[in-house]
């Protein structure tokens, strides 16, 4: 895995960071055509304590976020995405490319996860804990999602939160797809997305997308 950024020491200290954490990848989803940034997923299987398929960012702190000057330490980011164990094209971390994932109804969480990473920078602007990115639609057809919440990564340990590399200290947070009235939630009350939150741990959901989850609205 690692001969994929050979040479890339920013790069290589988070796959580091992410095997300490998370065991060894199954795979990397190689950026095939990078743009200003190079956005690969890494990987990693189900674990007995994490049953679900586990996606980190490698690439999207390449570049620091365009963030306020009193929030320096949160420049750079990294983000994570779950999806169920057996989930088409990603069945306990096997990915089949030119298979199951050609398939938008299998693809979506990994178009989404790549859109998020490169939204900072294409729209000069930062993500961090608790901030909602509405897409203006379902991000399917077949789920009721709709807004993308920066959380912390449920279901994983602490620790993944912070990696340290020669560039800084990079931020890994979790993407949580999230529907309309859980918006609400995290716009409309005193605690706002922290609320949304605690509601969301609350009632087990973890990383993992679950299309099928009850509404914490």
């Amino acid at each position: 895995m690692d001969d994929l950024r050979a040479g890339d020491i920013h790069a290589q200290a988070l796959m580091r960071h992410l095997a300490q954490h998370l065991g060894e990848p199954s795979t990397v989803l190689a950026e095939a055509v990078p743009d200003e940034l190079r956005i690969d997923l890494v990987v990693f299987p189900p674990a007995e304590d994490r049953p679900f398929v586990t996606l980190a960012t490698v690439g999207m702190s390449a570049l620091p976020m365009h963030v306020p000057s009193e929030l320096e330490d949160r420049a750079l980011q990294e983000l994570l995405i779950g999806v169920p164990a057996d989930w088409p094209g990603l069945a306990d971390g096997v990915a089949d490319i030119e298979g199951a994932l050609q398939d938008e109804g299998a693809y979506w969480p990994i178009r989404l996860l790549k859109g998020l990473a490169r939204y900072p920078r294409r729209s000069s602007t930062w993500v961090s804990w608790g901030h909602t990115i509405p897409s203006g639609a379902r991000f399917h057809d077949d789920v009721p999602f709709s807004t993308a919440l920066v959380a912390p990564p449920l279901g994983l340990p602490p620790a993944v939160m912070a990696a340290h590399t020669p560039a800084g200290r990079v931020s890994y947070l979790a993407v949580v797809p999230i529907t309309d009235a859980e918006t609400q939630v995290a716009k409309s009350t005193p605690r706002g997305s922290d609320e949304l939150i605690d509601r969301l741990e609350a009632a087990g959901v973890t990383i993992a997308v679950d299309p099928e989850r009850a509404s914490v609205a």
